[in-house]
């Protein structure tokens, strides 16, 4: 026997050793959501790229199986991408499109009654995109936009399973979810530090307002110059695609929607495409934020062409509005 057959011979005998072959694995759509969550910090402490790259991946998984989880909870025709094609036989043997993740976070809020709030949209979105990305094409994302993301999903996991899951299922989930808070702590750990060490040129950066960095999630991205940066992660862009970046992790919108009712607006100082409702996501009392110009304030829609202007216009319009009225007047 030459040596690669004893390695296959090894592995084929601990593979047998550590699952016996008499033994079935089963899980609940619960138990494996947070088994993919385990398995996700596992692989992304393993300290690779490669393995951190999986990582993404697998908590993506495990985040779309915690939805369909409570769907189930809920009713179990809903993880039925076809409701109307949906049947107890194939239910159970599991032979059936499911529910995209998409129609999962519609159905939880229109039907279950979830709400997501404005803190779990971007955790959801942004690893939608990477899962995306990572399965069907190319991908590049920083480590340090990659830890903070799984620290942030690990986060909402934790939170989510104690509201929506464990009141709705007979599962006893707490062994996992306590791994989850000890896998948890360790991302935490890096968080914590990383915010200590750019704490320095957070201060130091003070004419606009920090808004959330749609690669990393963290409130540390700032306006500038016809640009953005990110001090947690060094994520770079211009203004105009940071805003569209940031409303697209915050408010998603149908094509139709934006035109309707765009969430990136023109600056009323710049006219950049690049102001956010930003505030609004604080409770602050400004509510945009440019992230082109930097320029910060409380807006409103101007009455009469429905543009952003400051609350305190005459008339509640924009200037330009304003003098065009006046000079109608000479």
């Amino acid at each position: 026997m030459d040596a690669t057959s004893v390695d296959i011979a090894y592995a084929v005998g601990k593979f047998r050793n550590a699952v016996p072959m008499t033994k079935s694995i089963k899980c609940t759509v619960a138990e494996n959501a947070l088994d993919y969550l385990l398995l996700a910090g596992e692989q992304a402490q393993d300290g690779s790229e490669r393995l951190l790259k999986h990582a993404l991946a697998t908590l993506a998984d495990g985040i779309e199986l915690l939805l369909k989880a409570r769907l189930e909870a809920h009713d179990w025709s809903l993880l039925f991408k076809d409701v109307d094609k949906a049947e107890r036989a194939k239910f159970e043997s599991g032979d059936f499109q499911s529910v995209t993740f998409d129609q999962s976070l519609k159905r939880l809020k229109n039907i279950c009654g979830v709400d997501f709030d404005h803190s779990g949209f971007p955790i959801l979105e942004s690893l939608r995109q990477l899962r995306n990305r990572i399965r069907h094409f190319a991908v590049e994302v920083k480590s340090a936009q990659a830890q903070s993301i799984i620290a942030n999903a690990y986060s909402f996991a934790i939170d989510f399973v104690a509201t929506e899951i464990t009141p709705n299922t007979t599962d006893d989930l707490e062994y996992e979810v306590n791994d989850l808070r000890k896998t948890l702590s360790t991302f935490k750990e890096f968080v914590a530090q990383r915010m200590k060490d750019i704490e320095a040129k957070l201060k130091s950066q003070t004419y606009s307002q920090h808004v959330q960095c749609p690669a990393c999630l963290q409130d540390t991205l700032y306006a500038e110059g016809e640009k953005v940066t990110c001090a947690f992660c060094n994520f770079e862009a211009d203004g105009e695609s940071a805003a569209y970046a940031w409303a697209d992790q915050n408010y998603p919108q149908s094509l139709k929607d934006s035109l309707i009712e765009p969430v990136v607006e023109e600056c009323p100082e710049c006219a950049s495409m690049a102001c956010v409702p930003a505030g609004h996501m604080k409770g602050a009392s400004y509510t945009h934020v440019c992230l082109s110009c930097g320029e910060t304030g409380d807006f409103q829609h101007c009455l009469r062409c429905n543009s952003l202007c400051p609350t305190d216009n005459v008339g509640d319009m924009c200037d330009s509005c304003r003098e065009h009225i006046i000079s109608g007047w000479d």
